[in-house]
């Protein structure tokens, strides 16, 4: 197992590790048995140590299982592609990424989905979206674009190319940023950080931006338009007043 020094440079027993990390005892040692956390030191004798990867991993692991809620094994499979041996950054952060993607509760595969499978991939080809062909986000389009359909919106790959547009901006400037590629750059460690800082906690605040914006502008179209009409009418009420004094 891994034995890094903390950034302190000192070694940490459970309880340092607890406190550092403000993760219980107990729930340091559950995420140990579970495969979520690699095991101390325990090369000492008496007691096993941890550093400051511990520390690390342990923040990941409370954003997913607090932010986003994820169940143990979803987190498994996530940090699995981490740990595996002769993984680099690369084959690390797309499996983890497609880990996070699930859809266990999703409704079996019918015609609108492999439609809506169909038309993802045109999309990508056109807009020249390079990614593996069993990347997890196919699949969630692919849903997603059905579920529209099944409602009754026709969404079309036209449709979505504003949305590309605007989401490939949005991903350059983030992974362009310096934070970004230093953690792309450094390790697995640093790859599985962009994958859950970016899929998980990032995305809550675009929905919410999101959302802020059109409360936004739909309540300033249809103010707009009250007003014009309000305007119209004193209008009309105007020329008719005029009209009666003629």
């Amino acid at each position: 197992m891994r034995a890094s020094i903390s950034p302190e440079g000192r070694l940490l027993t459970v309880q340092d590790l607890s406190q550092e990390s403000g993760v219980s005892v107990a729930s340091i040692k559950f995420y140990v048995r579970e495969g979520l956390l690699f095991a101390g030191d325990a090369s000492r004798p008496g007691r096993a140590y941890y550093d400051g990867a511990h520390v690390r991993r342990l923040a990941v692991i409370r954003a997913m299982r607090d932010v986003a809620g994820l169940s143990i094994d979803v987190m498994r499979r996530a940090l699995a592609a981490v740990d595996a041996p002769h993984a680099d950054a690369v084959d690390a952060i797309a499996p983890a990424i497609d880990a996070l993607a699930t859809h266990e509760d999703a409704p079996p595969v019918d015609a609108a989905l492999l439609r809506a499978r169909r038309d993802v991939a045109t999309l990508f080809t056109r807009e020249k979206i390079v990614v593996r062909r069993e990347a997890g986000a196919r699949e969630t389009l692919a849903r997603a674009i059905a579920s529209l359909r099944r409602l009754g919106y026709d969404v079309t790959v036209d449709d979505l190319r504003p949305y590309v547009a605007s989401m490939r901006a949005l991903a350059k400037e983030e992974i362009g940023s310096e934070r970004a590629r230093t953690l792309l750059l450094s390790d697995k460690e640093g790859a599985l950080e962009i994958a859950i800082l970016g899929s998980l906690l990032f995305e809550p605040i675009l929905v919410a931006l999101r959302r802020a914006l059109h409360e936004q502008l739909s309540t300033a179209l249809v103010r707009a338009r009250k007003a014009s009409r309000k305007k119209a009418a004193r209008a009309r009420e105007t020329e008719r007043a005029r009209g009666r004094e003629a």
